[in-house]
């Protein structure tokens, strides 16, 4: 990440550095001190918003570094932090909030599967949004009879979303659902929401404003996890060529 002639360098660990981006000189290095040091992922992304540098941790804190100097200005635990969740996309800044994704681990659970809004200034989280629908939301009747706490493993762990400003809205990509087979997930014929799909939300509330399910009913264990592009394009084909149109 390139920021005002600084470029902030992450790697595994949970080590960040930041570098004069004309020379490469370290100006300075924030290194996480924690007990269990066996997980050891980098993340795909930083993020900065005014001064502050934003990134997730192997030990599943979302933490603000002082952009300037390294400083650690706050650190927020991330909501089911010992059930499974993690992450190999960062965090972004959308409309003034800082969201995130995360993969979840079956054994821990639908609540474990969940978008979040943190404050920039403090890390107050300022909302959590399930994946997985809970029952009585729109899409809970995908699942058909499956007890809520067998729905499991719709994560978005593979980037961060695109953003429309314009628009105001965030686009994610799902993974799959668990198990990978429909016969053994107890779920023959439903579409099991929202997997291996796409998601606009509302960044200031977490609200799903659309989706579209880019595979139902998976049994092949398709994620649709990575990056949405978003395009501004003229599309003016010839009718004669396309007769479709």
């Amino acid at each position: 990440l390139v920021y005002a002639g600084i470029m902030y360098v992450q790697h595994p660990g949970d080590i960040i550095q930041a570098l004069d981006a004309t020379n490469g000189k370290l100006i300075w290095e924030y290194r996480r001190q924690r007990e269990d040091d066996s997980r050891s992922r980098n993340r795909r992304n930083l993020a900065i918003y005014g001064h502050r540098l934003f990134h997730l941790t192997d030990d599943n804190h979302l933490i603000a570094l002082d952009a300037r100097d390294g400083v650690l200005l706050w650190e927020t635990e991330e909501w089911g932090s010992d059930d499974g969740i993690g992450h190999m996309g960062g965090p972004m800044v959308a409309a003034g909030v800082v969201v995130s994704g995360r993969s979840c681990s079956a054994r821990g659970g639908p609540d474990i599967c969940y978008l979040a809004g943190h404050d920039p200034e403090t890390g107050r989280e300022l909302w959590r949004r399930r994946t997985i629908p809970r029952p009585g939301e729109p899409g809970d009747d995908s699942w058909g009879d499956l007890p809520d706490e067998r729905r499991w493993h719709v994560g978005t762990w593979g980037n961060v979303p695109s953003y429309d400003p314009v628009l105001g809205l965030l686009y994610w990509g799902t993974s799959v659902p668990a198990p990978s087979l429909e016969q053994v997930r107890g779920t023959m014929g439903h579409d099991v929401l929202y997997s291996n799909s796409t998601l606009a939300t509302d960044p200031s509330s977490g609200d799903v404003v659309w989706y579209y399910q880019h595979l139902p009913r998976d049994n092949w264990d398709l994620d649709h996890v990575f990056e949405r592009y978003l395009i501004d394009v003229v599309v003016a084909p010839d009718p004669a060529e396309v007769p479709w149109i």
